[in-house]
């Protein structure tokens, strides 16, 4: 049996190479318009947890939970459930074990205060 030769061994040209995987690295170019809007970044969130809420008006948690429970001993002693204008904190839902302060509920106690 006749063994075969060894094949040559490729000619590559470097400077080719590392043109292309340049290339091949860079970010594709941005289009002219862009698929979604940008968003603003002082945009209010659609919702607020109890931790976002009060970073969001520079109250502490014990404040938000002091004005709650002060709204909740208050319709207690009324048996009624309170108007938004006589609440002294913000309309909360619960969600699961979350507190969830809405847009609305927010920017309602914002203008009440």
């Amino acid at each position: 049996m006749k063994e075969k030769a060894p094949a040559p061994a490729p000619v590559v040209d470097v400077q080719a190479a590392l043109a292309a995987l340049t290339a091949a690295l860079e970010p594709p170019p941005a289009p002219a318009e862009a698929a979604e809007p940008a968003q603003d970044p002082d945009a209010e969130p659609a919702a607020y947890d109890v931790a976002g809420f009060c970073a969001a008006h520079n109250i502490s948690r014990s404040t938000f939970f002091k004005l709650r429970w002060a709204d909740q001993a208050r319709e207690r002693e009324l048996g009624r459930r309170l108007e938004p204008h006589e609440r002294t904190g913000p309309r909360c839902k619960e969600v699961g074990r979350k507190l969830i302060v809405s847009r609305e509920a927010a920017r309602d106690w914002r203008n009440r205060c």
